[in-house]
């Protein structure tokens, strides 16, 4: 969405791993809510200038593009976000309450696929390569804890749902991670809806590379796949394994 020069997205902010949380650190000792750094990442100038400075100097280092874009040219700006830091009220009643807020949730269907991305982030570190690295590494995985995992994704879609009922009033476009980005194509098919959503014109963009490590079958890569799929056919989720063939 950056690539567009009418749109800009802050990316991840209330993850307390992202450097803008970090840097509000002293102001939340001094009582200062999440729901107020939402409200400063969207109405400062400081910090609008402050973050494409540091995304172009980033960008710079690393012989990537860079781009710069004074705000009075933007149409849209915005965040990035995990639906659990809703959780916190504060937050989920900023969201609630704010004037003009567009919603674009990306739900991921597959939960399966999911729960294999959550295994391999927490094994080696990579839940997400880029095209030219090839196949995944693959890994062993715990049926017992799959299962485990897996009743936890499914109570957190339901906790999902609750939330977006309640932002219900706001305009909202839904995708879907396994159909929406499961291709370049399918990805820029995406983005074109996404730009028609927030009424900005088509521009031709490069594909970032961006893949799930888990692509095609996300049982593909796990060395103990038949002892995995004979748990999951004796469990609640044997419907899963439909969703594979």
């Amino acid at each position: 969405m950056n690539q567009h020069p009418e749109l800009c997205n802050f990316g991840e902010v209330l993850g307390g791993w992202t450097l803008p949380a970090r840097l509000w650190t002293p102001a939340r000792w001094l009582g200062a809510s999440q729901a107020q750094l939402m409200e400063t990442v969207y109405s400062s100038r400081a910090v609008y200038y402050a973050a494409q400075s540091l995304s172009y100097l980033s960008r710079s280092i690393a012989g990537r593009s860079t781009h710069f874009r004074a705000r009075s040219r933007l149409v849209s700006l915005g965040v990035k976000e995990f639906f659990i830091h809703l959780r916190d009220p504060a937050v989920l009643g900023w969201f609630e309450r704010c004037e003009g807020l567009s919603i674009i949730h990306l739900r991921r269907e597959d939960l399966l696929a999911r729960a294999l991305s959550l295994h391999r982030l927490n094994l080696i570190g990579r839940a997400v390569t880029r095209a030219q690295d090839g196949a995944a590494e693959r890994i062993s995985v715990d049926p017992p804890r799959l299962l485990e995992v897996l009743d936890e994704l499914q109570r957190e879609a339901e906790e999902e749902d609750r939330l977006l009922e309640q932002l219900s009033h706001h305009r909202r476009l839904s995708l879907c991670y396994e159909r929406d980005l499961a291709s370049s194509d399918a990805a820029a098919h995406a983005l074109a809806r996404v730009h028609d959503f927030l009424e900005v014109d088509q521009v031709p963009l490069s594909d970032t590379g961006h893949r799930s490590a888990v692509r095609g079958q996300p049982l593909d890569g796990i060395e103990n796949r038949a002892e995995l799929e004979d748990a999951l056919r004796r469990s609640s989720y044997a419907g899963l394994l439909c969703q594979t063939d």
